[in-house]
C-alpha cells in the first residue's frame, strides 16, 4: 500500500476546489473525480465506479464528504459502502492524523511547513482492516468504517498506530 503510484490512484473531490488554478492542477495530477457535494452525486459515483473497474486500484473518498472543522467525526455517507457494493472492491479505513493542520477547511490550497515552528507539520496515516462488501448492506459498510477509524483515531491518541 505504501508504494502506491498516481496513475493507479482516482480521488472523489469537492466540484468547487476546482475552482483555483493550483486546485486543479493537483487533483488532475490525482486523478480527480469532480463531486457535486449538493446537488446529483450519481454521475461522479458512476465515474468512480467505471474507473476501478477499468484501470485504477485505488480510489480515495473521504467518508464524511468534507474535511472536519473541529477534528471530530461526524455522520459518514454511504458512497464508499455503494462504490464497494458495485466493484466488489475491498473498503481500507484509514486514519489521517495531521491533515487538519496541514489543510485546514478555511485554507483553499495545503500548507506543509509550520513557519512559526520551522518545521514540517507531521503528518501519520493508519490503515484498519480490509472490509469485504460482499453480503453486507450499505449500513453495516458504512458503520464499519467508521468504526475501525474512530478505534484508530482512539488508538493514535494512546500512542498505538498502524503507519506506513
Amino acid at each position: 500500500m505504501c508504494g502506491v503510484a498516481l496513475n493507479n490512484t482516482c480521488a472523489l473531490i469537492a466540484a468547487e476546489h476546482l475552482d483555483k488554478d493550483i486546485s486543479r492542477r493537483i487533483f488532475r495530477i490525482s486523478g480527480g473525480i469532480p463531486i457535486e457535494r449538493r446537488g446529483d452525486f450519481t454521475p461522479s459515483l458512476k465515474r468512480a465506479i467505471t474507473a476501478l473497474k477499468n484501470d485504477k486500484q485505488f480510489l480515495l473518498i473521504h467518508p464524511e464528504g468534507t474535511r472536519t472543522r473541529n477534528g471530530r467525526l461526524s455522520e459518514f455517507k454511504k458512497g464508499a459502502a455503494l462504490i464497494a457494493e458495485k466493484t466488489g472492491v475491498k473498503v481500507i479505513p484509514v486514519f489521517i492524523e495531521g491533515a487538519r493542520e496541514i489543510y485546514p477547511i478555511n485554507k483553499g490550497i495545503p500548507h506543509f511547513f509550520n513557519i512559526i515552528k520551522m518545521e514540517k507539520y507531521p503528518l501519520k496515516i493508519c490503515f484498519g482492516t480490509p472490509i469485504e462488501p460482499k453480503q453486507k448492506s450499505l449500513e453495516q459498510i458504512t458503520y464499519e468504517i467508521k468504526r475501525q477509524i474512530a478505534e484508530m483515531r482512539r488508538n493514535e491518541n494512546n500512542g498505538n498506530c498502524n503507519r506506513c
